[in-house]
């Protein structure tokens, strides 16, 4: 049985320990608690480094598996899915998003948990390229392409529970003139663009310096940013 994880603080120290050069991300993010009976019941992030959850996924999560979801949600910003994908299908993008960011955490050490789809008798695995029978190591682009080839066959519903592609946000994110997003206003363009350029500074670093290991397309991220 799973022990319950106290908080998000706690998810986001030990990424941050795990993953140093992840920090200015994650200490960046504005969480944001939804409530239980939300429509979300894991997290998503928004391009303004707003991060909405459902306390309940603490609940039935291990703290490790947390990790990976934080890892997972920050890195559709970091990539800037949600600018990448504003002209494709959201469902299909935000499927495409999640194989360009799965296929690195095995060699991060990364489980995320199973997640209950609607009408299924059990949980299922997240989206990775081999769920699609496709291939690691390429762009959310490329797995776009290939997944809307595989639309009208019956495909899998296996994404993170998450979305970080737009007009899927809608059913939890709050209007801009709200209470919530009026004390959480996010990060311009100019503040994004600097923690991005931040966390690539860091993983260089981290190279440069033998600080551990950081997966191979994380460090073809950050020499190409």
């Amino acid at each position: 049985e799973k022990m319950a994880v106290d908080s998000f603080a706690a998810v986001r120290f030990k990424t941050t320990s795990l993953f140093p050069y992840f920090a200015s991300v994650l200490f960046a993010i504005q969480p944001i608690e939804l409530e239980r009976e939300n429509e979300l019941k894991t997290m998503a992030i928004d391009k303004r480094l707003r991060l909405y959850y459902n306390p309940q996924m603490l609940e039935n999560s291990s703290l490790d598996e947390m990790v990976a979801v934080l890892v997972h949600e920050i890195s559709h910003f970091l990539r800037k899915h949600h600018q990448r994908g504003q002209y494709l299908d959201p469902k299909i993008a935000n499927l495409a998003g999640d194989c360009e960011i799965n296929d690195d955490f095995k060699e991060m050490g990364l489980t995320l948990p199973k997640i209950m789809y609607e009408g299924a008798e059990k949980p299922a695995d997240c989206a990775y390229p081999s769920t699609y029978k496709l291939p690691d190591g390429q762009l959310m682009e490329w797995y776009y392409t290939k997944l809307m080839e595989m639309a009208d066959k019956k495909m899998p519903k296996q994404d993170c529970g998450s979305c970080a592609a737009p007009g899927l946000g809608q059913k939890w994110e709050k209007d801009d003139d709200s209470d919530i997003l009026r004390e959480n206003e996010g990060y311009s363009d100019i503040m994004q663009d600097f923690y991005r350029k931040k966390v690539a500074e860091d993983i260089q670093d981290t190279v440069a310096k033998s600080r551990g290991t950081v997966p191979g397309n994380l460090v073809e991220w950050a020499e190409q940013l």
